[in-house]
């Protein structure tokens, strides 16, 4: 899971926080209760690049021969809490858990790409659709070519669900 000080600075929140501050009791609080809310999962597939779908594959990863593609999540209930705050305005608590599950699905896909990059060598960036020459709204294909059964792209746009999501790929020179 994050660094706390990551999640602090996804929040805005600067300085350090003395112990009988009663931020602090929030920030660790809300910490504590993302721990018991997450349900992180990875689905992926390392293929030859040729398999994959070229409206998939970026401009970034030519002379890749490889490509691992891969989904991830913290699941429905970190949405769902982030909501239930939102709808009790509870601002604080909303923006504080949404920062640090922000921060955790980062966490988790930098992880992984660490796991990756040991088991596959040199590789490209990590990229996720959305960025450059690559529509977010491939995200259902993608989602479907990968058969992950818990997350959803909306067919237009692309957006997915559970919020805390994300769609990843990395090109293998190897």
């Amino acid at each position: 899971m994050p660094l706390k000080k990551h999640y602090l600075n996804r929040a805005r929140i600067t300085g350090q926080l003395e112990s009988d501050d009663p931020l602090r009791r929030i920030v660790d609080a809300i910490y504590k209760e993302g721990l018991t809310l997450v349900n992180p999962a990875i689905y992926f597939e390392t293929l030859d690049i040729s398999a994959v779908p070229q409206t998939f594959i970026p401009g970034k990863f030519a002379g890749a021969k490889r490509i691992t593609l891969f989904a991830s999540t913290l699941g429905l209930a970190v949405d769902d809490r982030i909501q239930d705050y939102m709808s009790r305005n509870m601002v604080l608590d909303s923006q504080l858990l949404d920062a640090w599950s922000s921060e955790s699905l980062e966490a988790l896909n930098d992880a992984f790409d660490t796991v990756l990059r040991n088991e596959n060598g040199e590789g490209t960036i990590r990229f996720s659709p959305g960025y450059g020459d690559i529509a977010v709204n491939i995200n259902r294909s993608f989602l479907e070519f990968l058969n992950v059964p818990c997350i959803n792209a909306h067919s237009e746009t692309g957006i997915l669900t559970p919020v805390k999501s994300t769609t990843c790929m990395i090109g293998w020179y190897a």
